[in-house]
């Protein structure tokens, strides 16, 4: 099923760090066998920065699950939490 732009997308997290350094080679290493991830910058309540590692956007939860799941029996990631977020606009506006 296709992700409207705007709508409540699903994701799933595979990292969370306090560097965007370390966010971008994390992405560098895993992007070799896991195209399409990507860093989102995003703010916590506190109003630290975090730079998430974040893979698809799907716009069914249980469609986001299966994907961590086939990525966790493939061995390509140890954990992956789906969390939902705005899907991105065509050509990455907001």
């Amino acid at each position: 099923r296709p992700v409207v732009p705007g709508s409540i997308a699903y994701t799933v997290q595979l990292g969370a760090f306090s560097s965007d350094s370390n966010a971008k080679r994390q992405l560098g290493e895993m992007s070799a066998y896991l195209p399409g991830l990507r860093v989102e910058a995003g703010k916590t309540p506190s109003g630290r920065t975090f730079y998430y590692l974040r893979a698809g956007f799907y716009a069914s939860r249980s469609e986001a699950e299966e994907y961590a799941a086939r990525l966790k029996s493939e061995k390509k990631i140890k954990a992956g939490y789906v969390i939902g977020v705005k899907a991105p606009s065509p050509a990455g506006g907001n």
